[in-house]
């Protein structure tokens, strides 16, 4: 990895910038479907569980509490996120 960054060093800030939204670009563009799926098809497991469990789920902030990241997410409102799988049901979580 040293030998990477030793090959790009000598760029300036704004030319090392460029590369990176480059490289970002790249990887952007390089989205595979099959990930696509493999999510959407875990986010309808879990949405499964949460129907199968109420009650029993946790919110990012109780999760970060027992973790011990007091006001991790001060100022975040309770939300929900959903995703909908292309004809099919939608899925929030």
């Amino acid at each position: 990895m040293k030998t990477a960054l030793q090959q790009i060093e000598h760029l300036g800030r704004f030319e090392r910038l460029q590369l990176v939204e480059d490289f970002w670009d790249e990887f952007a563009s390089e989205t595979d479907p099959e990930t696509q799926t493999a999510v959407l098809d875990e986010l309808e497991r879990r949405a499964a569980w949460r129907d199968a469990h109420p009650g029993q789920s946790k919110s990012l902030a109780q999760i970060a509490q027992s973790l011990g990241m007091t006001n991790a997410f001060p100022s975040w409102p309770a939300c929900t996120i959903v995703a909908v799988r292309p004809g099919g049901r939608e899925i929030d979580q």
